[in-house]
């Protein structure tokens, strides 16, 4: 089956849906179907500079993250399926809308659609939503009855490069000495210098920051390192399992897809919520005791920064790993997603 994937990227958005949509694409392609990639030349560039799309890909001149009007959405839908010259077209676009799917339906091609907000009226085979499952109610409202819902992280799409990796035994333990900030895609210099000003004078090691965009990336290099207690590095890199490979106690993370990589991974982390949809499941796990949770981004000033000191100064005796059961992420969510693809029959949505 011929099979596109329609995302995008910005500064603003960060790169968890690409990456889950490859973790997808891998799993299809490694079953025979023909995978490509379809974007605005922009999210190209934005994505080539931290990963690897080993796919065929498909450039359209619709700009559906500025221009959201009915007409722009019939357009990129329509460009997007004469383009790929897809049968089966997979979306992970929030501004993509009701008009974006009628419009590719209208094309008779199955549509499936990665969703995380349930904030409007879908119209597709099949709705993925990998997180946590805190409401049994989802979708009931905005779907067709005839549409499938996997809902859950048992649908879990990880790249090859989590599921392959090997990764060091990290100890957990009191003298923590080097930390790595890695906050996803998207400009975070703000959060970032936030953490810096949290940490500076109960901080003396060594802290790394992954970066993936210029903007943030030229704002931390032009920070004057004499202002801080702490020695601090900027890595221009890839949203890749290279992240975890760098010799580091504890990584100091954002709520999105990277947040069920490091569980998967059973990686030490301190999480910071930065968009409103992560913090239900970041509370939730919070409350498993599956994670260390210090707040979302806004209750940073007033909350997170003494409780993320705290878990620095005591990171062994606040370690989560051992509530997390072996079989909460088993690394099978792919699969189990391309097999409900492989079972789509030809009916209407």
């Amino acid at each position: 089956m011929d099979i596109t994937f329609r995302v995008e990227s910005s500064s603003d958005l960060g790169l968890g849906h690409v990456a889950r949509c490859v973790g997808l694409a891998e799993e299809l392609d490694k079953r025979g179907h023909r995978v490509s990639f379809t974007m605005s030349s922009e999210s190209q560039k934005n994505i080539s500079k931290t990963m690897a799309l080993n796919f065929r890909l498909h450039l359209i001149e619709t700009k559906i993250l500025e221009d959201k009007s009915i007409s722009n959405q019939i357009a990129d839908a329509r460009q997007t399926i004469a383009k790929s010259n897809c049968q089966l077209c997979i979306l992970d676009i929030y501004a993509a809308d009701k008009n974006w799917h009628d419009a590719a339906l209208e094309r008779d091609i199955k549509l499936i659609v990665f969703d995380d907000l349930d904030d409007k009226q879908i119209v597709a085979h099949i709705i993925i939503n990998q997180n946590i499952k805190l409401d049994k109610n989802l979708y009931k409202k905005n779907s067709l009855s005839t549409c499938k819902i996997l809902y859950g992280i048992e649908y879990m799409c990880l790249r090859n490069d989590i599921l392959q990796m090997q990764i060091p035994k990290y100890q957990y333990k009191n003298d923590v000495t080097q930390i790595m900030i890695s906050l996803g895609g998207g400009n975070n210099a703000d959060s970032i210098i936030q953490i810096f000003q949290a940490m500076n004078d109960n901080f003396f090691g060594l802290i790394n920051v992954l970066s993936t965009d210029d903007n943030e990336k030229k704002r931390l290099i032009d920070l004057n390192s004499n202002n801080f207690s702490f020695n601090f590095e900027v890595i221009f890199g890839s949203l890749d399992s290279s992240v975890y490979q760098y010799d580091t106690d504890l990584i100091i993370g954002a709520g999105g897809l990277s947040l069920w990589e490091r569980i998967f991974l059973k990686i030490p982390s301190i999480i910071i919520s930065i968009s409103d949809n992560q913090r239900p499941y970041c509370e939730y796990l919070s409350h498993k005791g599956f994670i260390n949770y210090i707040g979302h981004i806004d209750q940073f000033a007033t909350y997170g920064r003494s409780e993320l000191v705290r878990l620095v100064e005591n990171f062994k005796d606040e370690n989560p790993k051992k509530n997390v059961p072996e079989t909460f992420i088993d690394g099978c969510g792919r699969s189990r997603v391309a097999d409900q693809i492989e079972l789509i029959d030809n009916s209407a949505p």
